[in-house]
């Protein structure tokens, strides 16, 4: 089978006819109306669509990409987050609370063995 460009409608109503045909000899070709249908529309989707959203089409396309990039790494992210929370869960049990890690990870130790802190 070979795949060839359709340049213009012609081709489709071509097609449509044969199928036509082989329906009248008994043959159920159901599968290509549909195949058929599918590609007729993508055709004259793609014949009227509007001067100049090419461009447009490629930025949407993408920054849906990025999007689902950005979304998986945030799952990734989370997940990481969630195993780090519970591993200090299970080392100290539920003392922290939010504020306090916010308290202890602004602490600091200078060389001189001082505590600083950020505490605002």
């Amino acid at each position: 089978m070979e795949v060839e460009e359709v340049k213009h409608e012609g081709t489709f109503l071509v097609w449509r006819d044969l199928c036509h045909d082989v329906v009248d000899w008994g043959l159920k070709v159901g599968f290509l109306f549909d195949h058929l249908k599918q590609a007729a529309r993508s055709f004259f989707r793609y014949k009227l669509r509007p001067v100049g959203s090419d461009n447009y089409c490629r930025e949407v396309h993408q920054l849906e990409k990025s999007i689902l990039e950005l979304r998986s790494e945030l799952a990734r992210l989370e997940e990481q987050l969630d195993k780090a929370q519970e591993g200090l869960r299970n080392q100290f049990g539920n003392v922290f609370c939010p504020d306090i890690m916010a308290c202890i990870l602004e602490s600091s130790w200078t060389p001189q063995s001082q505590a600083t802190h950020g505490l605002y």
